[in-house]
């Protein structure tokens, strides 16, 4: 098969991926005029009223399946600062690094 034969081929292929292919999330950062209290609590009006992105897909054993546990993310500025908040599910609960050696 010469190439001029091949190529049409090569993007009749590749047409699936593309258009079956996953789509990234969108995320909104909000603007707040009241930052939110950085101690970790989510419970501030602040991150109550921003967007929270979920859904994610997990890419181990395969890139298809959703995320075994699930994860959370919310953005939000203000004229300073750019405030991220990630909740992420696990099952384990021994997550102290005793140290960075």
């Amino acid at each position: 098969m010469n190439k001029a034969n091949f190529t049409p081929l090569l993007f009749l292929f590749f047409i699936p991926l593309i258009l079956f292919g996953q789509n990234a999330p969108n995320a909104e950062a909000r603007y707040t005029n009241k930052p939110p209290v950085i101690d970790g609590n989510l419970n501030d009006e602040a991150w109550i009223n921003a967007q929270t992105i979920s859904h994610f897909r997990q890419n181990f054993p395969t890139d298809t399946l959703p995320a075994q546990y699930p994860t959370y993310i919310k953005f939000l500025f203000d004229d300073t600062y750019l405030y991220i908040a990630i909740q992420a599910k696990s099952s384990g609960t021994d997550f102290v690094a005793t140290s960075l050696k």
